[in-house]
């Protein structure tokens, strides 16, 4: 059973240790190795202290029975000027050995819902090309609306955007 709630302060070590697990497993084959091996918990746990701060910002934790975090979305306003989606998903990544169980999507569905209370009805979120976690995004309705470079470490690499134009969809359960 996972409990699905709102990212407290005292949850940014644990969002911290999630982020970097999460990270190396999907991006291994993507990402630099150095890259992945250089994650400092140190930094993260600044900039999650720092996010679960930020006002508009949205943080919801997937909590294992016994009270591991396994799962986080976070975001809030679009941060790249697009006019067309007002909503943005910044990170949301779940532990390898807890993907497949309807966490993401319990998560975006909680995420989208705080969203909606702010105003905001429409949602983007940029992944990786080369993520194979990235086609949940189709699932859940998005469609695939641009691409672009982004740079990690010293490489060059490919996003793609999911745009969701109605977040009241992401909303409702599943049938």
């Amino acid at each position: 059973m996972v409990t699905i709630r709102v990212g407290l302060q005292e949850d940014a070590t644990a969002i911290a240790r999630c982020h970097i697990a999460a990270w190396r497993d999907t991006y291994r084959p993507i990402v630099a190795e150095e890259y992945l091996n250089n994650l400092s918990p140190k930094s993260h746990i600044a900039k999650w202290t720092t996010n679960l701060q930020r006002s508009k910002c949205h943080t919801i934790v997937a909590e294992s029975d016994q009270r591991e975090l396994v799962g986080f979305i976070n975001g809030g306003p679009e941060r790249t000027g697009r006019s067309d989606y007002r909503g943005e998903i910044y990170a949301i990544y779940i532990l390898k050995e807890w993907r497949g169980r309807g966490i993401g999507r319990r998560l975006v569905r909680r995420f989208s819902a705080d969203l909606a209370k702010d105003g905001i009805t429409s949602l983007i979120v940029w992944a990786l090309q080369d993520n194979e976690c990235r086609h949940c995004y189709s699932v859940w309705g998005g469609e695939e609306i641009a691409v672009g470079p982004i740079k990690i470490g010293e490489q060059d690499l490919i996003e793609v955007a999911y745009g969701w134009r109605n977040i009241s969809l992401l909303s409702e359960p599943d049938d």
